[in-house]
């Protein structure tokens, strides 16, 4: 089987408790894979001092595939697109809250199915962090508010 393709992601500073450490490491030989253990399965590794994604095993069911055609760090954000060209940056309905959005290709739960999906799921609450379970969606989605726009597009 063929390993899933990652997303390296090197720190730009490592602090501990607010101290800048990263002279220290260097000074005792310590990488950032000595000092930070993650659980196997999560779709997050450390390397050395760099940390690894793999977007495909990083949520749970149901599976999220494709080509990660551009990773960044937008403040506290990453923002990892999928697909084969990079889409647009796109407008969001929901303002500067929080929200996942899935733009073209194909994306299906229970019996829904989407062609060149456009599917944005949106924060209810803006102020907390996004509380979005991929094994529960079915019971987020019934328990709020969806509506369709006028590009057959779906926001939830």
């Amino acid at each position: 089987m063929r390993a899933p393709r990652q997303v390296r992601l090197p720190p730009a500073k490592i602090k501990t408790v607010g101290v800048p450490t990263t002279k220290i490491m260097d000074l005792f030989g310590i990488e950032l894979d000595d000092l930070l253990r993650v659980r196997a399965g999560r779709g997050v590794s450390v390397r050395d001092n760099d940390l690894f994604l793999a977007p495909s095993q990083m949520l749970p069911s149901p599976e999220v595939r494709g080509k990660v055609s551009s990773a960044s760090v937008r403040g506290d954000r990453l923002v990892l697109v999928l697909g084969s060209a990079p889409a647009p940056a796109p407008r969001s309905s929901a303002g500067p809250g929080n929200y996942i959005w899935f733009r073209g290709g194909r994306i299906r739960f229970g019996r829904l199915t989407m062609t060149d999906s456009d599917l944005q799921l949106i924060d209810a609450d803006p102020r907390d962090t996004f509380d979005f379970f991929s094994e529960r969606y079915n019971e987020q989605l019934v328990a709020g508010s969806s509506r369709n726009t006028r590009s057959g597009a779906l926001r939830t």
